[in-house]
């Protein structure tokens, strides 16, 4: 499956795709992430705490996504130590509704869920809150 949230970079943030389906956890445990979250973390002195938690969060995957029941305890325990680089770590998700039919056709449609990390660069954004709710429970937002 492509990744369609692969990467973004904002002026204060830079952020990666938690992978789904089989061997995900794996998978964002082992391969690189988007070189705006690597160059940020190599900047602030972060890659080894960076690679700590893809493999913490990785061990974590179960079923067919990552979970806020598990991934945000983990993100918490590294909490402090990401502050003390000058960084923020958040879990955020969303659902999307996408359509299929038209035109006289039968319309269906179905829920598909994202979900990432964004890495917040404390130095320039200190006040900077996500707009999106971290999902909670299962994969979908509830």
């Amino acid at each position: 499956m492509a990744s369609r949230l692969a990467h973004y970079d904002l002026a204060h943030t830079a952020g990666v795709q938690l992978p789904e389906g089989g061997g995900a956890g794996k998978k964002f445990a082992q391969h690189p992430s988007p070189s705006a979250v690597e160059e940020l973390m190599s900047a602030k002195g972060a890659a080894e705490l960076w690679a700590e938690l893809k493999v913490k969060l990785g061990e974590s995957y179960s079923g067919s996504c990552f979970k806020g029941a598990t991934v945000n305890p983990i993100l918490n325990s590294y909490k402090e130590r990401f502050a003390q680089k000058g960084l923020a770590v958040f879990y955020l998700a969303t659902n999307t509704e996408v359509g299929f039919g038209g035109d006289g056709m039968d319309t269906t449609s179905a829920g598909i869920g994202y979900s990432w990390l964004e890495i917040l660069d404390m130095k320039v954004a200190p006040e900077y809150v996500p707009s999106v709710p971290a999902r909670k429970g299962g994969c979908t937002i509830s």
